[in-house]
């Protein structure tokens, strides 16, 4: 996921439900945020907004890999509130998320590339544990990172499954 819009703190919330961001009412605040997007990022958006609550509360900028990714999950008008996957706090510094084929793949030729930066060596076998919206949902092709994986560590063999969400 790639972050949209600014980063702001929950002003207020009800479980799962965040009713105020940055002091202004969340739904509003997500319309908002979704119609300042250039058209590209509006056209992601369309397809499904996501959550993003900041992994470390003191860091400087929040960017992307920064946040623990939930979904929203609906919209309760009434409250003008976002529903989202998981009990949010009062205070949590969060982002909203969009999926974004170019920034997964960047992310994982990174993570790859920081890997063998660490002096590995030559890899014989890599164990990937890929989230369930990857593969043919945001490629077009199931076998997306387990190829692009093979190639960055010289066709070394790799398991793993997917997973609908941190282990």
């Amino acid at each position: 996921c790639r972050p949209i819009g600014p980063t702001m703190v929950i002003t207020k919330a009800d479980g799962n439900a965040v009713l105020e961001l940055a002091g202004m009412p969340a739904l509003p605040k997500l319309q908002e945020i979704v119609e300042g997007l250039d058209p590209l990022d509006q056209a992601l958006a369309s397809k499904g907004v996501l959550f993003g609550i900041a992994m470390d509360e003191y860091a400087e900028e929040h960017e992307r890999g920064d946040f623990l990714v939930r979904g929203v999950v609906g919209a309760d008008r009434e409250r003008a509130a976002i529903v989202v996957g998981d009990v949010v706090e009062i205070g949590r510094t969060v982002r909203f998320q969009v999926r974004d084929a170019g920034a997964a793949q960047e992310d994982l030729r990174e993570t790859v590339a920081r890997s063998r930066a660490q002096g590995l060596g030559r890899v014989e076998g890599a164990l990937l544990v890929s989230c369930q919206g990857r593969g043919s949902h945001l490629f077009g092709d199931p076998d997306h990172d387990v190829r692009e994986v093979r190639q960055r560590l010289d066709d070394a063999s790799v398991a793993g499954f997917l997973a609908a969400g941190e282990l």
